[in-house]
């Protein structure tokens, strides 16, 4: 009994500390269901082809998955050519993207991935005793001109490269294991690893120094202890009970233990993954989901995963296989933001984590709409708080220095200011000295010293109707000021009292100075894009949806301590380097995640920054937010000629509508259109997309997120379709798919024809 209790308090350590390490893991990005157009939500399989096509298995048959939708293949037993079965059990790509399907029924196909076209290998005659033997599992490896294929009784069997030889190897042991590693093939048993050539011979035998888990033999044809290779050189095998790492360079063995002593589900029935890091992915049902990094450490990735992880793509999107759940997504490379809720106003929740807790400034801010709020972080790290709302208050200013004391004063007036007059927006000039400017252009001094607001400047400039006129922005010089307003940029120089207006016709929505260079301002727009304008040249630049901006609206914008501009745009969360390098359309995962308002968004002393809106908000420190540097392929996946959809064997290639490199048409079938995706696929709503018909197109032309290219009446000529997609941050593909085609001359416009007549 004392020894079945130091048992359990063993066990129940030992989880604690698996326990005390998890993380939430990475955000689900997304959920793949039935409603999404997969023809069913039990998922067997999920692989990715050369070209960047995700192929996943079902109970109720194939689908083949762009990003964008899914091309379903059904068994019809009536129907000659299609699947063997509904049922996949497993589902394996070769070396030449053709698709070895298993099914519960113990039929296997191979299924040509580019034309669809279909061998129902244990339909032959040489091949039907295997139907039935294929285990679950790493089940198949592709060596040069050799297939080979592990058995659920543990023998492997050979199948040659024309599909027409089968040979059987047996050994003392069953195998429990496949694997391909450089020039050999691996078998793996309870008790050794062994090395075959590719002639089949045995090279090496290297004992398992370790006690097999103890299992009834019927379990051999459902464990897969298959040999992992990782990039650091090591061969890793998953077991039900530990993890075994052998070191080739000196031939040495370490065991990790698993607690799964507390469950006999085996362990290694489980799929297993390997990510771009060379961290090894696996499920347990009981805690979730775990990963053995490139130092052996084992972690608990998440406890909440439904689902057992089935790929992780080439742009590191790790996918999960569910029961009947469909597929979840999660990406393991960005950092998106989660999105929070808000309690009561996006002002109250950030200024509280701000450390303001005041009862009389929470009782103004609850008052406040958070498109009326307006704060300035000054040099001394102390945090003014106003209010711009009509006939509110001026006095309602208050202030928060950096050990978070609040200061309330009261207020005196002097130069003839009204008391009701909204502050529309504050600055601090390079004195320190903070200002605040008016609905009606006026500017003013606020000193905290002796609680006065001084009245100093009215900006001559009729504005007509000040409601009419909505100022969000201030940037205070030594001697002039700039203004950004609804009605354009305005300028106005103390020494000489003139204002200047640029921008006329633009809706100014947001303003802030270069943290580097101070001659620089970024302005946000309505409609209009950023523009880089520098005060001293009065020359600007702007930067648009045609040149990589994700959307021609930006406002909120605020710089981080690495000298990067954030803002929000049409379309979210915008990073973007004060030199124009790179641009970048950050992910909020959560309903509504990219839609943000005007004025909700702050700045922390620690550099964090804060955006939000009626879905709630997000809070991060730009440091730590990693980009997306994939480059991804684009896909063709349709073509249409004069509205008839052309098929995937077709007269311009073998290899399927994504294979087409050249289109020789007649002159009466040039009316094309053409669909395409990016093989990108944790957010492909945030893909843009660009196409140009190089004789034709004078330029790119931008689609944003629409995936299609449509031509008319093509006249004859020869032409270059290429097609362009960013990845999920807006930067775009070093990847562009080229297509040749050639529209032919009726014959009454050929030389020839021509030159008889003549």
């Amino acid at each position: 009994m004392i020894h079945l209790l130091k048992n359990i308090i063993f066990i129940t350590l030992l989880l604690a500390c698996l326990f005390a390490n998890a993380q939430e893991g990475p955000p689900l990005l997304r959920k793949l269901t039935a409603e999404n157009g997969l023809p069913q939500g039990f998922i067997s399989a999920i692989v990715q082809d050369s070209k960047g096509f995700i192929w996943i298995g079902t109970r109720n048959g194939l689908a083949r998955y762009d990003g964008r939708e899914f091309r379903n293949f059904y068994h019809i037993p009536s129907v000659k050519g299609g699947l063997s079965s509904g049922i996949i059990t497993q589902l394996w790509l070769d070396k030449k993207d053709k698709l070895w399907i298993t099914y519960e029924s113990g039929h296997l196909d191979i299924f040509n991935t580019a034309t669809e076209k279909i061998i129902p290998l244990t339909a032959k005659k040489e091949f039907a005793g295997l139907e039935g033997l294929f285990k679950r599992g790493r089940s198949f490896i592709d060596t040069s001109g050799d297939y080979w294929l592990l058995a659920n009784t543990g023998e492997v069997y050979i199948i040659n490269e024309a599909f027409t030889t089968l040979q059987h190897i047996r050994q003392k042991d069953p195998v429990l294991g496949i694997a391909s590693v450089g020039k050999s093939i691996i078998l793996t048993t309870d008790y050794e690893l062994i090395f075959l050539d590719k002639n089949h011979a045995v090279t090496q035998r290297v004992t398992i120094p370790f006690k097999p888990t103890k299992l009834p033999p019927s379990t051999v044809g459902l464990r897969d202890n298959s040999v992992i290779a990782r990039p650091n050189g090591q061969l890793t095998i998953v077991y039900d009970d530990k993890i075994i790492n052998y070191r080739p360079s000196d031939k040495t063995f370490k065991s990790i233990p698993l607690p799964s002593t507390l469950n006999k589900q085996y362990l290694a029935v489980s799929q297993k993954v390997i990510g771009n890091d060379g961290s090894i992915y696996f499920s347990k049902n009981w805690v979730g989901m775990l990963s053995l990094d490139p130092q052996n450490n084992l972690k608990v990735v998440s406890t909440k995963m439904n689902g057992s992880p089935q790929l992780i793509d080439r742009s590191g999107i790790l996918w999960v296989g569910t029961g009947g759940l469909g597929i979840e997504q999660y990406d393991l490379r960005i950092n998106h933001l989660a999105r929070k809720s808000i309690n009561k106003l996006f002002h109250t929740n950030i200024l509280k984590k701000a450390g303001l807790d005041d009862r009389r400034a929470n009782k103004l801010l609850d008052t406040i709409s958070g498109y009326y709020w307006r704060w300035l972080q000054a040099k001394d790290g102390t945090l003014w708080v106003a209010q711009s709302q009509p006939d509110s208050h001026i006095g309602s200013v208050f202030s928060m220095d950096r050990d978070k004391k609040v200061n309330y004063p009261q207020w005196k007036y002097e130069g003839g200011l009204p008391k009701k007059l909204p502050t529309c927006a504050m600055a601090e000039d390079p004195s320190g000295r903070v200002w605040g400017i008016g609905l009606d252009m006026r500017l003013y001094t606020l000193d905290p010293a002796t609680n006065t607001i001084t009245f100093r400047h009215k900006v001559p400039f009729d504005i007509g109707d000040p409601f009419q006129n909505e100022i969000n922005g201030l940037v205070a010089g030594n001697s002039d000021f700039w203004i950004s307003s609804t009605l354009g940029l305005f300028h106005y120089d103390i020494g000489n009292g003139k204002t200047t207006r640029y921008f006329p016709d633009v809706r100014v929505i947001s303003i802030l100075r270069d943290s580097k260079k101070k001659d620089i301002l970024w302005i946000g727009t309505m409609y209009a894009g950023l523009i880089k304008f520098n005060t001293k040249t009065r020359q600007h630049f702007g930067y648009t949806t045609a040149n990589g901006l994700p959307h021609n609206t930006v406002a909120n914008l605020l710089s981080d301590s690495s000298g990067n501009l954030w803002g929000i745009t049409g379309k979210g969360l915008l990073s973007f380097a004060f030199d124009g390098s790179r641009i970048h359309l950050h992910n909020v995962i959560g309903e509504n995640g990219q839609e943000f308002n005007r004025y909700h968004y702050f700045k922390f002393p620690d550099g964090r920054l804060a955006f939000g809106g009626a879905y709630g908000y997000v809070v991060f420190d730009p440091k730590s937010m990693l980009t997306d540097n994939y480059k991804p392929e684009t896909l063709i996946t349709s073509i249409f000629i004069n509205n008839r959809e052309l098929p995937a064997v077709n007269q311009f290639s073998g290899n399927g509508i994504n294979g087409i490199q050249l289109m020789e048409l007649p002159y009466d079938k040039n009316s094309l259109a053409f669909e395409f995706a990016a093989a990108e696929y944790n957010l492909p709503e945030k893909i843009q997309y660009r196409y140009q018909m190089k004789g034709l197109d004078d330029g790119w032309v931008f689609s944003g997120n629409d995936n299609t290219a449509t031509y008319s009446y093509i006249p004859p000529g020869d032409y270059e379709l290429h097609i362009n997609a960013s990845n999920t941050m807006g930067e775009w593909s070093d990847k562009v798919k080229i297509v040749k085609i050639h529209i032919s001359p009726p014959f009454w416009l050929t030389w020839w024809f021509m030159s008889a007549i003549i």
